[in-house]
């Protein structure tokens, strides 16, 4: 199959929520999503509803709150981008048991919880059921994070993590095979190349790409809820657009997903 093409495809009952048409159609595009009205998550391709795993947003932030990569896979865990108590404070508690003293004193200017930090996951990553990436931290590319672990330093890329505080278990590879997989990124090539290599995805992970994927805007997206993700329109640099902007082949491809069909997918509409 020729998959830089146009491919006709069902939508069962099952897959008409919002969430799961912007898995279906959208998932394999970079995207933005805002977490809330004011603060977004720029999250790679094959990423997208790793974004719905950020927690402890502080009320009114605005600007960009990080990135996750590429093609990961996060189970239900939990990356933090704020919460921590500024314990060098007198008074370090954000009164959040006491909502109208909490309002006051956040108006008043206090610092007693600590601000946003940078979200900071590379691409190939893998974080494991009841883990915690806790604000701040970076994990590198291919990195793995066990189980229930609370992740509190920076993890290598291509390792292996687990336990409280998270200790580094072992590398997943030799350094030979990290390189090579370091130098290809597997995760950078275009939805269509790995779709149509998809039998020799080993192979494939361990050679230099023959080309650099082409860069696109990103699909913009509001998690409402956990279970809302509604499509905003396109990304021009830090400038959210209507999709009506956007070439017509884009604008057919994002009318089609929300639609009552037929239905087909591209690995890439902007081409």
């Amino acid at each position: 199959m020729n998959w830089t093409q146009s491919v006709s495809i069902e939508l069962p009952p099952a897959e008409a929520s919002l969430n799961r048409r912007a898995i279906l159609f959208f998932g394999h595009y970079d995207c933005r999503v805002y977490l809330t009205p004011t603060a977004y998550l720029d999250v790679g391709a094959g990423s997208l509803t790793c974004a719905l795993s950020v927690t402890q947003l502080r009320e009114g932030y605005v600007g960009s709150l990080g990135r996750i990569g590429r093609f990961c896979e996060f189970a239900s865990c939990e990356i933090q981008s704020a919460g921590e108590h500024n314990n060098s404070l007198p008074v370090n508690i954000g009164m959040s048991q006491a909502p109208m003293l909490a309002r006051v004193v956040r108006q008043a200017g206090a610092q007693a919880l600590a601000g946003a930090r940078p979200i900071d996951i590379g691409s190939g990553v893998v974080i494991s059921a009841g883990a915690k990436v806790l604000a701040g931290v970076s994990v590198g590319d291919g990195a793995v994070v066990g189980a229930s672990a609370v992740v509190t330093r920076p993890v290598e890329s291509f390792s292996i993590v687990g336990g409280v505080p998270a200790r580094k278990i072992r590398d997943r590879f030799d350094e030979a095979t990290k390189e090579k997989v370091a130098l290809g990124r597997w995760w950078d090539r275009p939805a269509s190349d790995l779709l149509s290599q998809a039998g020799r995805l080993q192979d494939l992970a361990l050679e230099a790409p023959s080309a650099p994927r082409p860069e696109r805007p990103r699909f913009v997206f509001h998690a409402e809820t956990p279970e809302t993700l509604k499509f905003v329109g396109v990304a021009d640099g830090e400038e959210i657009k209507r999709v009506t902007v956007a070439p017509p082949a884009v604008q057919r491809y994002v009318e089609q997903a929300y639609g009552p069909g037929p239905f087909h997918w591209l690995a890439d509409c902007w081409a």
